[in-house]
């Protein structure tokens, strides 16, 4: 992290020559992967819509959840085992947050690669500190998530560790070496112990470890091809109802599935790769949440469809609904306008979050989990697997050797992505928009894989 940590040391000595100095708060929680309160959250506290975010609001209530940042103890100096009980490691040994110690296997979880490798954890801090050390640790193989978390449950030592970490733009980013091998659902336990206090803060963030998936946002890792998502004001095929021959339950839009749980959608059978709701089997791509697992066998007849009409009907600029306010309560079904694009809303207690920053459609970094896109706004529906593929082109200027899409700035950018420029390609390494390619040096958004081929 060395430049990227220079650009971010700089950025906040500029801060505090100008005359601005951020209040003096120890607050903070994991990001990415996001901790159970932080997913409660931003589920919304009211009526969080995961099984486990439910019952740890009706065990604490809500007020909890809205302290996400505060799972702390204020004088630990370093004493986390001594302090915290066994089956309490979530809450921090606060009977505040004990919803945060269910042992449950639904709790949301993040997909990490079984392969290890360098993988960016963030935390979200509200104010810089001094840092005494940042600890993530992992379960131990055959860590069972139905019984309470144990210190014993934790490997030794923790796989990652930073003593000199800088808080930039709300955050704090660690490159940490995720152990290969591990496979299955685990609890990823930080520990930040300030240096300037005793105080030190605790998360527990639940992943599944075994795709080569890697974003809490649980979106690919590359740009899917484009795979139409089902048009609101295009008719529809409907399965009549004793014709199908699937055996396992039918996909119901408003159910939560987990990680491995099957389904049966237009006579085909689907497994989840993760957390979902009300994401179509067959609608979200290779890269998407649903694993196509092949057509059923048995006899029956061919499902026949009937069309359904439009529902929508396109405002005098061509979009639908109203512009998306943050915290607007949306119900599922919901249509706004946002960024130039139409979305419906999919899970309402993420629509209705005021966290724009999450959930904004088109815009937010987890907005796919809540919203779909249902066309853009020029009058005419336009069907995309991603906001962010590239408008079509004009053929490459003659000489340019580059067949990939070019770098736009203005375009959202996940890790793994490559576009473009000035005649090389390059791979983003997270999150970016108008980061230029060329411009970040070794240790930024971009890494240069040569010249374009």
């Amino acid at each position: 992290m060395g430049n990227r940590r220079v650009e971010m040391l700089l950025a906040v000595v500029i801060c505090v020559s100008t005359g601005w100095v951020a209040s003096v708060w120890g607050h903070g929680t994991t990001e990415s992967p996001p901790s159970r309160a932080l997913v409660c959250y931003l589920e919304g506290p009211e009526n969080p819509t995961s099984a486990a975010c439910r019952a740890a609001v009706e065990l604490g209530g809500s007020q909890p959840i809205y302290d996400w940042n505060e799972v702390n103890i204020g004088d630990a100096a370093g004493r986390h085992r001594q302090l915290i009980p066994d089956g309490e490691l979530c809450s921090a040994g606060n009977p505040k947050y004990a919803g945060l110690d269910l042992a449950r296997a639904d709790w949301p979880a993040t997909i990490l690669p079984a392969t290890g490798g360098v993988h960016e954890i963030v935390y979200r801090g509200t104010a810089p500190h001094s840092t005494a050390y940042f600890d993530f640790y992992v379960t131990v193989d055959g860590y069972d998530p139905t019984r309470p978390l144990r210190w014993a449950d934790l490997e030794v030592a923790p796989f990652c560790r930073d003593t000199d970490p800088v808080l930039f733009d709300g955050r704090y980013y660690f490159d940490c070496e995720l152990p290969a091998g591990k496979s299955g659902r685990h609890v990823i336990y930080s520990i930040w112990q300030r240096d300037d206090s005793p105080e030190a803060f605790y998360a527990c963030s639940d992943v599944v470890f075994g795709e080569v998936l890697a974003t809490p946002t649980l979106r690919p890792t590359a740009v899917p091809s484009a795979t139409a998502i089902p048009d609101p004001h295009t008719p529809t095929a409907t399965v009549t109802p004793g014709v199908s021959v699937c055996e396992d339950r039918a996909w119901q839009p408003d159910e939560i599935y987990l990680a491995e749980n099957r389904v049966a959608h237009r006579g085909r059978e689907w497994r989840a790769k993760w957390w979902t709701r009300g994401e179509e089997p067959g609608t979200t791509g290779r890269w998407g949440v649903w694993q196509d697992v092949g057509p059923f066998s048995g006899s029956g007849g061919t499902p026949t469809a009937t069309a359904v009409p439009p529902s929508a009907t396109p405002t005098d600029n061509g979009c639908d609904g109203p512009q998306y306010v943050a915290g607007e309560g949306y119900v599922a079904g919901a249509t706004v306008t946002n960024a130039g694009r139409s979305f419906v809303c999919v899970v309402a207690g993420w629509c209705s979050s005021p966290a724009a920053w999450a959930y904004e459609p088109g815009v937010g970094l987890y907005w796919e989990t809540a919203w779909t896109e249902s066309g853009g706004c020029s009058g005419t529906p336009t069907a995309t697997a991603d906001m962010r593929t590239p408008e079509p082109s004009a053929t490459p200027p003659v000489g340019d050797p580059c067949t990939i899409a070019g770098w736009r700035g203005s375009e959202i950018y996940l890790v793994g992505d490559t576009v473009s420029h000035v005649g090389r390609e390059w791979r983003a390494k997270w999150w970016t928009r108008g980061d230029e390619p060329g411009t970040t040096g070794r240790w930024g958004v971009w890494q240069d894989l040569g010249s374009c081929r």
